[in-house]
């Protein structure tokens, strides 16, 4: 997985030079019908919602901003 993490902030470095790209991560649990985010650490049974601007979205999930596939690392481990 660091590896594919790797060529990915490889890949958006290339692109960043025409345009700004941010990268940000959710974690999500899909459980008998339950979601949870395994981000967030009082997190509650969230919701799928529809919307006209962002298509299908989970209210509530917790999206961090990453720079670096060693935050992306860090964020895994310590979620729930």
């Amino acid at each position: 997985m660091i590896h594919s993490l790797q060529e990915i902030f490889v890949r958006v470095k290339a692109l960043s030079r025409d345009k700004e790209i941010q990268i940000k991560l959710s974690y999500l649990e899909i459980y008998n019908e339950c979601l949870k985010d395994l981000i967030a650490a009082d997190s509650k049974n969230l919701e799928i919602r529809e919307s006209a601007v962002k298509g299908n979205t989970i209210a509530g999930l917790t999206e961090v901003s990453v720079t670096s596939p060693k935050e992306i690392m860090d964020l895994l481990l310590v979620s729930n």
